[in-house]
């Protein structure tokens, strides 16, 4: 009834995509744009991305520090880019 859920990481040219059920797919996005090919049998690249989700996760699990305060400079950069109020 409720799909599977899903964590995905993307790096520079790939989609490392696990599911809760633990299945893994590894897609070639510069190479192969429509994920058709899943690459899950190449263990080197799993293990690799495998490694840099789990250490995400963990970053995000842990408390963060305070927010900094932004300057007058940066609040335009990112106002132009359509961040902030």
């Amino acid at each position: 009834m409720f799909a599977d859920e899903k964590r995905a990481l993307r790096t520079a040219g790939l989609k490392y995509i696990v599911s809760a059920n633990g299945k893994q797919e590894l897609y070639d996005l510069t190479n192969d744009p429509a994920e058709l090919r899943d690459l899950a049998a190449r263990e080197d690249l799993l293990a690799a991305q495998r490694t840099l989700l789990h250490n995400m996760l963990a970053r995000r699990a842990t408390p963060q520090a305070a927010p900094q305060t932004v300057d007058a400079t940066a609040r335009q950069r990112m106002h132009t880019l359509g961040y902030g109020e």
